[in-house]
């Protein structure tokens, strides 16, 4: 018998079972607490002559609750016994911590762990009824909120964090777990407070907050150490080494992962050591250190296989078998996947198998073995397909189209490469992995560029068939994806213009498709739950239905919107009739790997073009570019060293835009003197070339350099459909009311002058001195706080802060007297802030203009923006950085938003999304064209260029693409400003009309 003035403490084994009577009386409240901490127990109450379990159980680090309201009077028995039938001996207490007449609050407590009972029980036994899963949690959340428990609110505050986390939901997951830091602190969980902290930390790093996310893991650490929880503290080690690799800084990571390594050595933590050599042998691999990895990756599977740690060893093999594959090493690669295929088969992981596989597969590539590689491709297709892993079956998909391609068996590899774009495209924004998400999209443009060379393989070998159209259309296809996947990236949460009730069911429908679809796959890895799978696809099926007509409800309730959300190219047809006039030629280029593309496409042609490979065409590229922007200013030369170096970059100039000028527009040459002589130019152009300023390209062949813009208007676009949908959304939008706002001569430094006038006209000598101290003392580059946006976009530019634009005032002053006062807005020095751009007052203005540094970012698009004050007039530091993803949410229905003074960072992979994001994200909010610049240009030769700019649309009722191109021939005509550096940098994007 059990009686609640005897606590019991006894030894038990594996196979033993210990049986206790409790009598109780019908309506008693029970309250079993039982604590072990050498063994895991199971323990079951049964009610008098019932074979039924009954009661509520609950079990946290090694104590374990059984609660109760018995419902008949009498003996009920408990039985404990060990999980394990071979555990060893240990030892367990068990008390009865509460019997008694049940009152009002024991039943409502009751009810709060019956509810989290249930929700875990669902959650174990269905995954896929998640939302069943999180309703019984908030129930109980509810219920331990009504009994003021604090245990059972942390308790629940943390658990549906952690499930809506798991969902894809990381702002709601934040918001629990904020509510349950303070009771943790309360409470004085410390070991929760830690964990929580680490949840902070999850969470940031989910939303790409990765300054957060850094702060938050080292608050974790030095929790974890202060309770010197070294197991905690490694673990937040671990995560900081992960968000380093994600921001590319792989030293540091590699020095995290082998600190955390130290630790769970020390602590004899085997599985914990072999993942963390696998990332040690991932991160070397990274970096192109191949013996390094190999090391790593070999210790880890040692470890596994003394261990006995089957997945970790076959994770290890297949890491492998990609560096020994990078390093064209094939015997030792297929012996390396191999090993992992037959550990993979052992456990029955079906995806495991299908991955290796696929390794298998590609050293048969390197092989020569082509139809060998098929045949294992093929297998590895129907194993990812039967366990609903979408990402990876469109990655064989890839794979396999290459192959064939290889063969040339060009129709096969086509229907391929669609079938992976259409699971792709499959996909949104909100996926709720984000591992997943990065596995559709990370090789999304490489097969776009696949699919455009198939076609156009297809069209040289079939002229008569279309295929070179259908290839435009893949590249504007193409486009719209990689803007879309930028926005992703870039946490853009778009919600101008469509309902965001509708936004959120859009999101929540594919969340539960995503959760149905991950349940299926764990179905059909279990052969006696398979006929599940059935009724899931079922529900797949209708929910998908469902998400349609949300998206159908969407386009119908902002095309806008939907055009950036679910783009739909225009066919070369459409783009044809829609869009070209007779005095306007599209030329869209693609660049690929083996071969690049040009259409040329007027109201009655399409011509396709071959152009040398993506790399031939981004170095002449980027020689080009530094030639152009060889006077920028550059620190670390003295002026004559700059001389030379300007000197030497004009006698090459020539030839070297020459023979870009041939790469590119080589094949339509005499179309350009002849038939095209005077047309406009619109240049839908990717990566490099959306950094290269195509007005200063020379005709190619011509002896003297003569710029294209002497006998063309040159306009570029993001892509032809963005051009459609900019048509549809300002189609009968009546013009701003007032004609210009200028934002200009933002204060970015402590130390500038005007910062300490500020202080001065307030009168207060400690303001000035602490002024002139913050001026003197503390570096000016301190406002850029370590690891924010802007400081991470400043490092990008290898710079430490943001020096003044002299000259931007007086180009403000120059543009503003062209315009009546009523009709002006000029926000210069301090009131040239963040707050002013967002506020909503630009939307009364046809034109806005903004003179200040801009970022465009080619290697990180997400860090592109506008830097605006950052200092305001009481010397306090602000967050003057308008982030690219945070444009695409203003209202700003103008004419024309002019970018002066911008500059690019080209990255090692130049990607144009930092140009098109940031244009694109003006046209978004409501600008019909953009003007930016493609380098810093001289803050002198800028204020020239847009007074006679300006001098143009104001007063001669120039066209904005006619105004830009007689201000750059201008220019270009003055002997100080003739080099192309002063006047080619600006481009207009968007429309001509």
């Amino acid at each position: 018998m059990l009686t609640a003035e005897a606590p019991i403490e006894r030894e038990i084994s594996g196979g033993q079972t210990h049986s206790y009577q409790i009598a109780l009386g019908a309506g008693d409240y029970l309250r079993i607490v039982i604590t072990s901490r050498s063994a895991v127990l199971k323990s079951e109450l049964f009610a008098p002559d019932s074979p039924k379990a009954v009661g509520i159980y609950r079990s946290t680090s090694g104590l374990r609750t059984v609660s109760l309201i018995a419902e008949f009077a009498g003996n009920h028995r408990l039985n404990i016994r060990p999980v394990s039938n071979d555990a060893a001996t240990g030892r367990y207490e068990l008390k009865i911590e509460s019997l008694r007449p049940a009152t009002e609050q024991d039943k409502i407590r009751i009810a709060a762990e019956s509810a989290e009972w249930a929700g875990t029980q669902v959650k174990n036994a269905a995954p896929e009824k998640w939302q069943e899963a999180i309703a019984k949690f908030e129930e109980a959340l509810t219920l331990w909120r009504q009994l003021n428990d604090r245990q059972g609110k942390l308790r629940m505050l943390v658990r549906l964090g952690g499930e809506r986390l798991n969902i894809g939901e990381p702002q709601k997951a934040m918001n629990y777990f904020w509510e349950a830091f303070p009771l943790a602190q309360a409470l004085g969980d410390r070991g929760q407070e830690a964990n929580l902290l680490l949840c902070f930390g999850i969470v940031h790093s989910r939303q790409g907050e990765y300054q957060k996310a850094l702060e938050a893991y080292d608050q974790a650490r030095q929790a974890f150490a202060s309770m010197s929880q070294r197991e905690g503290e490694a673990a937040a080690i671990v995560n900081i080494g992960v968000v380093h690799q994600s921001l590319g800084d792989y030293q540091k990571s590699l020095e995290c992962y082998e600190q955390a390594l130290r630790t769970y050595s020390s602590l004899k933590l085997a599985g914990r050591q072999c993942n963390v050599l696998i990332k040690i042998g991932v991160a070397y691999s990274m970096t192109g250190q191949p013996q390094q990895a190999k090391e790593s990756l070999n210790q880890a599977i040692a470890m596994a296989r003394e261990r006995r740690l089957t997945s970790c060893e076959g994770s290890a093999l297949r890491h492998l078998g990609y560096v020994y594959l990078n390093l064209r090493d094939a015997e030792k690669a297929l012996e390396s996947f191999n090993e992992g295929l037959k550990l993979c088969r052992a456990m029955g992981d079906r995806v495991c198998e299908a991955t290796a596989l696929r390794g298998i597969a590609s050293v048969s590539q390197l092989l020569g073995e082509n139809e060998k590689a098929l045949d294992y491709l093929g297998l590895a297709l129907n194993k990812f397909h039967l366990s609903g892993e979408r990402s990876r079956e469109a990655v064989t998909l890839n794979q396999m189209a290459q192959v064939n391609q290889e063969l040339g068996r060009l129709n096969e590899a086509r229907q391929q490469v669609e079938q992976a774009l259409d699971i792709m495209e499959s996909a949104r924004a909100d996926v709720v992995s984000q591992q997943l998400r990065e596995s559709f999209f990370v090789s999304a443009q490489s097969r776009f560029a696949l699919y455009i060379n198939l076609l156009m393989r297809l069209h040289q070998k079939y002229p008569a068939e279309g295929h070179d159209a259908t290839a435009l259309m893949a590249n504007e296809r193409a486009r719209a994806r990689g803007l879309l996947d930028l926005l992703t990236e870039s946490r853009a949460d778009l919600r101008q213009g469509v309902s965001p009730g509708l936004i959120e069911l859009e999101r929540s429908l594919q969340r539960q498709i995503n959760a149905k679809a991950a349940a299926r796959a764990r179905l059909l890895d279990d052969d006696g739950a398979k006929a599940g799978a059935s009724s899931l696809d079922k529900e797949i099926s209708d929910l998908t239905s469902r998400y349609r007509e949300v998206e159908a409800q969407i386009r119908a309730a902002s095309p806008n919107y939907a055009a950036l959300t679910q783009p739909r190219p225009l066919s070369a047809a459409e783009i044809q009739r829609q869009l070209l006039d007779e005095n306007t030629v599209l030329l869209e280029f693609a660049l690929g790997g083996k071969q690049s593309w040009l259409w040329a496409v007027t109201p009655q042609s399409l011509d396709s073009y071959s152009l040398p490979p993506l790399k031939e065409i981004e170095t002449a590229s980027r020689n080009v570019y530094e030639l152009l922007t060889s006077r920028q200013p550059k620190k670390d030369l003295t002026e004559s060293e700059r001389q030379r170096l300007i000197t030497e970059a004009d006698a090459r100039f020539t030839t070297e835009i020459s023979t870009l000028s041939r790469m590119l527009l080589g094949p339509i040459a005499s179309r350009l003197r002849q038939e095209w002589k005077d047309k406009r130019l619109v240049i839908v152009a990717p990566g490099a070339l959306e950094y290269l300023p195509f007005a200063a390209l020379p005709l190619p062949s011509e002896n003297d350099y003569q710029p294209l813009i002497a006998s063309h208007e040159v306009v570029n676009l993001p892509s032809a459909s963005v051009l459609a949908a900019l048509r549809r959304e300002t189609a009968g939008r009546q013009p701003a009311e007032k004609t210009l706002a200028v934002i200009a001569d933002p204060v970015f430094e402590s130390n500038d002058p005007r910062a300490l006038q500020a202080a001065k006209r307030k009168g207060s000598r400690d303001n000035l001195v602490a002024s002139v101290q913050s001026a003197y003392e503390v570096p000016a580059a301190s406002i850029l706080t370590a690891g924010s946006d802007l400081a991470r976009a400043a490092k990008s530019f290898n710079r430490a802060g943001f020096s003044r634009l002299p000259f931007s005032r007086e180009e403000a002053e120059t543009i503003a007297g062209l315009v009546p006062k009523n009709s002006l807005l000029i926000a210069t020095g301090f009131q040239a802030n963040r707050t002013m751009a967002s506020s909503g007052a630009l939307a009364r203005y046809r034109i806005v203009h903004f003179a200040t540094h801009g970022l465009l970012n080619s290697e990180h698009p997400e860090l592109s923006g506008l830097v605006l004050s950052l200092v305001d007039d009481n010397g306090k530091t602000l967050d003057g950085f308008l982030r690219m993803h945070e444009i695409y949410n203003l209202r700003l229905p103008a004419d024309i938003v002019v970018l002066s003074a911008c500059q690019t960072a080209l990255g090692k992979e130049v990607k144009g999304e930092g140009l098109v994001g940031l244009t694109r994200g003006f046209m978004y909010a409501g600008a019909q064209r953009v003007v930016a610049s493609l380098w810093e240009v001289d803050d002198q030769a800028t204020a020239q260029l847009m007074g006679h700019f300006y001098h143009g649309m104001l007063k001669e009722n120039l066209r904005p693409a006619a105004a830009l191109r007689a201000a750059q021939i201008e220019m270009s005509r003055c002997s100080r400003w003739s080099s192309p550096y002063y006047w080619a940098g600006f481009v207009i994007q968007g429309e001509w009309r």
